[in-house]
Protein backbone atom coordinates (compact mmCIF):
# COMPACT_ATOMS: atom_id res chain seq x y z
CA UNK A 1 0.00 0.00 0.00
CA UNK A 2 1.02 3.52 -1.17
CA UNK A 3 0.77 6.50 1.19
CA UNK A 4 -1.78 8.29 -1.34
CA UNK A 5 -3.82 4.90 -1.28
CA UNK A 6 -3.23 5.07 2.72
CA UNK A 7 -4.53 8.48 3.02
CA UNK A 8 -7.67 7.59 1.04
CA UNK A 9 -8.82 5.17 2.87
CA UNK A 10 -8.54 6.19 6.20
CA UNK A 11 -9.13 9.57 5.58
CA UNK A 12 -12.33 11.59 6.70
CA UNK A 13 -14.41 11.06 3.79
CA UNK A 14 -14.20 7.65 3.02
CA UNK A 15 -15.34 6.92 6.83
CA UNK A 16 -12.75 4.48 7.80
CA UNK A 17 -12.77 5.15 11.67
CA UNK A 18 -9.96 1.57 12.58
CA UNK A 19 -8.25 -1.02 11.02
CA UNK A 20 -5.66 -4.16 12.36
CA UNK A 21 -2.62 -3.04 12.37
CA UNK A 22 -1.49 -6.41 13.82
CA UNK A 23 -3.30 -9.61 15.86
CA UNK A 24 -3.58 -7.78 18.74
CA UNK A 25 -2.95 -4.07 17.75
CA UNK A 26 -5.83 -1.48 16.51
CA UNK A 27 -5.45 1.84 15.05
CA UNK A 28 -8.30 4.33 15.26
CA UNK A 29 -8.69 7.32 13.31
CA UNK A 30 -10.42 9.26 16.45
CA UNK A 31 -8.74 9.82 18.75
CA UNK A 32 -6.20 8.96 16.52
CA UNK A 33 -4.01 6.02 18.86
CA UNK A 34 -2.96 2.42 18.75
CA UNK A 35 -5.03 0.22 21.27
CA UNK A 36 -3.97 -3.01 22.15
CA UNK A 37 -6.72 -5.55 22.84
CA UNK A 38 -4.67 -7.90 25.26
CA UNK A 39 -3.20 -5.36 27.52
CA UNK A 40 -5.88 -2.63 27.69
CA UNK A 41 -3.64 0.19 26.92
CA UNK A 42 -3.71 2.66 23.83
CA UNK A 43 -1.22 5.33 22.67
CA UNK A 44 -2.30 8.56 21.55
CA UNK A 45 -1.45 10.51 18.67
CA UNK A 46 -1.14 14.28 17.80
CA UNK A 47 -1.23 13.71 13.90
CA UNK A 48 -0.46 10.78 11.47
CA UNK A 49 2.96 11.54 10.71
CA UNK A 50 3.53 10.81 14.70
CA UNK A 51 1.56 7.56 14.12
CA UNK A 52 3.48 6.25 10.92
CA UNK A 53 6.85 7.11 12.55
CA UNK A 54 5.99 5.05 15.61
CA UNK A 55 7.72 2.25 15.92
CA UNK A 56 6.83 -1.61 17.36
CA UNK A 57 9.85 -4.17 18.11
CA UNK A 58 12.07 -1.82 15.83
CA UNK A 59 9.32 -1.50 12.67
CA UNK A 60 7.84 1.33 12.10
CA UNK A 61 3.72 1.57 11.86
CA UNK A 62 4.06 2.77 8.26
CA UNK A 63 6.77 -0.37 7.41
CA UNK A 64 3.87 -2.54 9.23
CA UNK A 65 1.45 -1.19 6.57
CA UNK A 66 3.16 -1.07 3.61
CA UNK A 67 3.81 -4.83 4.01
CA UNK A 68 0.04 -5.42 3.84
Amino acid sequence: MNRQQFDFEFGKKHGVNSFQLTDNLTVFRKPLEIWNEETDESIKFKNIDELLKYEIDGVTVWEIIEQK
